[in-house]
């Protein structure tokens, strides 16, 4: 039965009881979030992020999260820049700065922009820095000359909005500008007299800052008659001169937002997704124990995905567990610690209705975080995924920063991720990759190895840190 209100449910009694045979009733009946688990419904910049998303400039993190407090590298910023005005960095084979590593994920954005004259590096020794965090001054700028907003000049007026950009600052004339524009203030970050301009920027604020620049209706006008693109003019040039007239994000109409409830495990339950809208289920760990999900679509096509994440008491999580799909269904067995946890079901297909089915189980003794396999250095291991094994964990904890490969061997297309847990830096949206180099910061990282089609199969696979 639904309320008048859109896209809100109330429960029928026959949707409860399951529930009621194993008395756990819903402490919350439903709750909204945003894209991301780590991004409530109540964060200030949430629109701004979900915003992102929906045009692809976004993926967040590899478990799923967003991390909005963690810092953004200068690359980051600007191939996210990139993207959300529609630019395509054009191939190069000159080096642009001699820190900027060829065949990198930023070098051609980097160096394309050093063309076009959007950054200008470090002058001293001809470096970009591209792993440091940006300043606001920084991104500011990089908000401004990337979308080709006009930047006037510096006022006595425009400068004294805050008492820490003098005049005669080099930032002082496009912090004016996204002023003028309403790239800033931020909402829900006011920054009163002083807007620190040499302090890094989260992730957050960064997205905020470019939500901002492809609303603003400064860049329709500045990009009809700038000619510093001229390579993207007939197909990038033609997104970025739409900027102000791009649909603003409806959450409810992109599946954005998340019913959530709140229960004891296990539990048991029959839902129907309301459009792509993903149902979550929020429930507490007192002591460990091995957790059996079952997800099934039964009634209309395609299918569905799982993803279970442990909650820390800021509300991200680190700890993430991937469900394996095969036909309607989507299957998890994850050995759990004590804490918060939450359940995310997503459909491909909306409008469908599912069941889910959870169990107390028993696996292999190698299920989750707590219970990973040391990987030492350079020792090849042999792994073995018996049927319904759904997968395996290893960890390996660096004291300092190392350039490796994680290397996976395996007759079957097995799934390998990599997990940095929350002591390690990571700058960016960019994490490490089984199979490929990468420079690992110090810190302590997880894998999990999951199993390919079909599940009932054994699989067996060879795995490396070298």
């Amino acid at each position: 039965m639904r309320s008048a209100r859109p896209y809100s449910i109330i429960l029928t009694l026959a949707l409860f009881m399951p529930l009621l045979a194993q008395g756990s009733l819903p402490a919350v009946a439903l709750a909204e979030a945003g894209a991301f688990p780590d991004v409530p419904a109540t964060h200030p910049f949430v629109q701004a992020i979900d915003g992102l998303v929906q045009m692809g400039v976004i993926n967040g993190n590899p478990d799923g999260t967003f991390r909005p407090g963690d810092p953004v590298n200068r690359a980051a910023m600007l191939k996210m820049l990139y993207i959300a005005s529609g630019k395509t960095p054009a191939a190069t084979s000159v080096d642009c700065f001699t820190d900027v590593e060829e065949g990198s994920w930023y070098e051609t954005y980097v160096c394309d922009a050093a063309a076009k004259g959007y950054v200008m590096g470090y002058a001293a020794d001809n470096t970009f820095k591209p792993a440091r965090p940006v300043t606001r001054a920084e991104a500011l700028k990089m908000v401004i000359v990337v979308f080709g907003i006009n930047v006037g000049e510096a006022s006595v007026t425009g400068s004294a909005t805050y008492t820490d950009v003098p005049v005669d600052a080099w930032f002082s004339s496009y912090v004016n500008s996204a002023l003028q524009v309403g790239i800033i203030p931020l909402s829900g970050k006011e920054y009163a007299a002083t807007l620190s301009p040499n302090e890094p920027i989260d992730r957050a604020e960064a997205a905020a800052f470019i939500w901002n620049g492809t609303q603003s209706s400064a860049v329709s006008s500045s990009s009809n008659s700038t000619s510093s693109d001229a390579a993207t003019t007939s197909s990038a040039g033609s997104a970025t001169s739409q900027g102000s007239s791009r649909k603003k994000v409806d959450l409810d109409d992109t599946g954005a937002t998340a019913r959530i409830f709140s229960l004891n495990f296990p539990f048991d339950d029959i839902q129907r997704f309301e459009g792509k809208t993903s149902f979550s289920y929020r429930f507490n760990v007192d002591k460990p124990f091995v957790a059996d999900v079952t997800a099934k679509i039964r009634d209309g096509q395609g299918g569905l995905t799982c993803t279970l994440f442990r909650l820390d008491a800021n509300g991200m999580s680190t700890e993430y567990y991937l469900g394996y799909t095969e036909g309607v269904g989507c299957y998890l067995r994850s050995a759990l610690s004590a804490g918060d946890y939450q359940l995310q079901l997503q459909p491909t297909v909306a409008g469908t209705e599912y069941v889910v089915e959870t169990a107390v189980g028993s696996g292999d003794d190698n299920d989750g975080f707590s219970q990973a396999a040391n990987l030492p250095f350079r020792l090849t291991r042999v792994g073995v995924l018996e049927d319904n094994d759904l997968e395996d964990w290893f960890t390996f904890t660096l004291t300092s920063e190392q350039k490796m490969t994680l290397s996976l061997t395996s007759a079957d297309k097995l799934r390998c991720i990599i997990n940095p847990s929350s002591n390690v830096d990571l700058f960016g949206f960019e994490g490490p990759g089984c199979n490929a180099a990468y420079t690992y910061p110090a810190g302590t990282y997880y894998v999990g190895i999951g199993h390919a089609f079909p599940k009932a199969q054994r699989q067996l696979y060879t795995i490396e840190l070298k």
